[in-house]
């Protein structure tokens, strides 16, 4: 029937109603206030998990960090310490410019040094990254993405705004297979590493591109679909090892490794569902643990009396 509600978004509107009720904002929410919704509306595990879900994609859509999933995105997607390299060293360090026939690794480098603004500069979760939309992005009257703005810097290799100019002039010819515009974008002129190239125009095909961070399949050409999270996770911790560490291009591929190297859309769908029931289950563990001790401690305070 149009117009009838999405199982998301009457998921949802139960949460909403449900805070409402209790005089508490529902977003963000907080992991107490989602366990103790949980509690509130008992159900079978993989209901709570599509529950969570929906909590999950309303504080995306409303760009709001979804505190239970995001509060450890650090440690999972940028590295410090020794033996990574910082965020500039990292866009300094990826390939930008290739001859024709290396055209992939030009075009897999801007990608991954777009995603590196993303998390790295940015601060998106990796699941804010895969649902950019060009509207997040604005090129006037500065550079922004999500009205964080993107400073230049003086050198233009690790620059974060080139890094975003850079992607955004192939990934329209990319999505449409105009091989001969991302040849011309990409070629190593003499004076290429070092002009900056976020002072030069861009045209609007990057706003037809079906998804700003698509993932690259086994030819090295972008696909239709975004990255997946596990890939986006490989990508980063890829691309900030040093340089000597990386024996080739080979080695930085949105391809899958683990137990998802094959998988399907449907399958890796599945595993996402997966992760949220698990952490419904957590969070109602959690829950009732919390109300174990509540009673355990009224016990005791009553014998103490």
């Amino acid at each position: 029937m149009p117009g009838a509600a999405t199982q998301d978004q009457r998921d949802f509107a139960l949460f909403v109603d449900w805070c409402q009720s209790i005089d508490v904002d529902p977003l963000p929410a907080s992991a107490d206030t989602i366990a103790a919704f949980l509690a509130a509306f008992p159900a079978s595990i993989r209901a709570h998990g599509r529950r969570i879900r929906a909590i999950r994609h309303a504080h995306e859509h409303a760009h709001l960090p979804f505190e239970i999933l995001t509060e450890n995105r650090t440690a999972t997607t940028l590295r410090e310490g020794d033996e990574w390299v910082s965020i500039p060293e990292a866009l300094a360090q990826v390939p930008k410019y290739q001859h024709r026939k290396h055209l992939p690794i030009a075009l897999r480098g801007r990608r991954d040094a777009w995603l590196l603004v993303l998390l790295g500069v940015v601060g998106l979760s990796r699941a804010a990254a895969r649902d950019l939309v060009a509207d997040d992005v604005a090129l006037f009257p500065r550079l922004a993405i999500r009205s964080t703005p993107i400073v230049r810097t003086t050198d233009a290799s690790p620059c974060p705004a080139c890094a975003v100019t850079r992607w955004l002039r192939v990934v329209g010819p990319a999505a449409f297979h105009y091989r001969s515009e991302i040849a011309e974008a990409v070629s190593p002129e003499a004076d290429a590493e070092s002009v900056h190239d976020c002072t030069l125009g861009l045209d609007g095909l990057w706003r037809k591109a079906p998804t700003l961070l698509p993932a690259i399949d086994q030819h090295g050409w972008t696909t239709s679909a975004p990255m997946s999270a596990r890939a986006i996770s490989t990508t980063m911790r890829l691309r900030q090892q040093r340089s000597d560490r990386l024996t080739s291009e080979q080695h930085i591929s949105s391809r899958s490794t683990g137990r998802f190297a094959a998988a399907t859309s449907d399958e890796l769908a599945a595993a996402y569902d997966d992760v949220d029931e698990r952490l419904a289950a957590l969070l109602l563990r959690t829950s009732q643990m919390l109300k174990d001790s509540e009673e355990m401690l009224d016990r005791v305070t009553g014998i103490r009396r």
